[in-house]
């Protein structure tokens, strides 16, 4: 017969990967809303920025970093922490919309979503940042 998988021929045998990473985390039930955050003076870590996240019911997380480019250093520091929301809603910005954040969310199966330009009110996070 041929196709015939044995232990005699194990250049036949292939083992397939699977996406199980949106199983290592737990499951948010609300979209979440994300946000950058521009300090005016740099902390003592050496951070100038601050990733919002926050929900429609007033839940909120706040991650610093030192560049905006290490976005994607927050977004798995709540997938950890927190969980992994169905929905992330947010402005687009090139650091999130592009790269290695945007990579993330389809790796752990969390849908990207963009607001319209020059529209604030439509991004929760946007509730959360208050000076």
């Amino acid at each position: 017969q041929r196709g015939v998988r044995t232990v005699l021929y194990p250049s036949l045998s292939h083992r397939f990967r699977t996406n199980d990473r949106a199983l290592r985390y737990r499951c948010l039930g609300h979209d979440t809303f994300t946000d950058n955050l521009k300090a005016g003076t740099i902390s003592s870590r050496g951070n100038q920025y601050a990733n919002v996240y926050a929900t429609p019911y007033h839940w909120t997380r706040y991650f610093p970093m030192k560049a905006k480019r290490e976005a994607h250093k927050t977004l798995s520091l709540m997938f950890q922490r927190d969980g992994v929301p169905p929905k992330m809603v947010m402005y687009g910005a090139k650091e999130k919309v592009q790269g290695k954040f945007s990579k993330k969310l389809a790796e752990d199966q969390c849908n990207k979503n963009q607001t319209e330009p020059e529209s604030p009110w439509s991004n929760m996070a946007e509730g959360a940042i208050q000076e």
